[in-house]
């Protein structure tokens, strides 16, 4: 996962945003 992340940084902002998205999920159902 490391290689893959160094060879293309544009991965780990795509990444950041979709962990982002699931939290704003798991709290709008957490919290009404």
């Amino acid at each position: 996962m490391q290689h893959s992340a160094q060879k293309t940084p544009t991965s780990i902002i795509g990444r950041s945003i979709v962990v982002h998205e699931k939290e704003d999920d798991l709290g709008r159902g957490g919290t009404p």
